[in-house]
């Protein structure tokens, strides 16, 4: 019996040593690995005790593969706006026909309708911040229609009657008309299909659910489990 009491004394003598040493040491906190969930409202989150794919290399993995490629990115291209330009065109077009309508010609008219063919283009595209654009325009609609009157005078040279001077002049006046306007359109649709155009800059993306980092810690007088996420 003596024995037997020896013995158990012993061992109950190493256990309050063991407990001791135990109890000055500070447990180190534990931070678990963050880990990317994707859940609808209702739904449980996914199951990762003891799944190798929930480690922190599976994670990064994951993460990688989650990230947009270069071609992937929304929102990249252009945009046109040509239809700004060619209402501006619109407006000028009707002054232009309201002044023929009349059937005599109208300074106010023809000033106005002449003022915002050459400079409602240029102004359109100065609001969309593309000043190189705006002075092509400014050119376009400058030399187009003196190019096609030049060539709409070269054509109607020889027209008319023959040895009559007024015929000629009449028919050569006509030829220069229609080449200045039709120069004019020309310029309208350079304007409109080329120039009209700006570049869309890429959106950020955005994350398409809920991101939770679960987290850990433990000393020796106390253990807490919570978890930290975006939304």
């Amino acid at each position: 019996m003596r024995h037997l009491a020896f013995s158990v004394l012993a061992v109950f003598l190493a256990a309050s040593a063991t407990h001791s040493a135990l109890a000055d040491e500070v447990v180190p906190e534990i931070v678990a690995p963050p880990s990317r969930v994707t859940s609808t409202p209702g739904a449980a989150g996914p199951q990762c005790e003891g799944a190798p794919e929930c480690g922190p290399s599976s994670y990064a993995a994951r993460r990688t593969s989650d990230a947009p490629s270069p071609a992937q990115q929304p929102g990249s291209g252009s945009t046109w706006y040509g239809w700004q330009t060619l209402a501006t065109d619109g407006a000028a077009l009707l002054l232009l026909a309201i002044d023929f309508s009349q059937g005599h010609s109208d300074a106010g008219l023809l000033g106005g309708s002449g003022g915002i063919y050459g400079l409602g283009g240029p102004i359109v595209h100065l609001a969309h911040g593309k000043p190189g654009a705006a002075a092509l325009s400014l050119t376009a609609r400058t030399l187009t229609p003196l190019v096609g009157a030049i060539v709409g005078s070269a054509a109607t040279s020889n027209c008319g009657t023959p040895n009559s001077e007024d015929g000629n002049s009449a028919c050569n006046l006509q030829g220069i008309a229609y080449g200045f306007f039709a120069g004019a359109g020309l310029a309208m649709l350079i304007d409109a299909a080329l120039l009209a155009r700006e570049d869309v800059k890429p959106e950020r993306p955005r994350s398409d659910g809920i991101t939770v980092a679960p987290t850990a810690a433990v000393t020796k007088s106390t253990a807490t489990v919570g978890a930290v996420g975006t939304f």
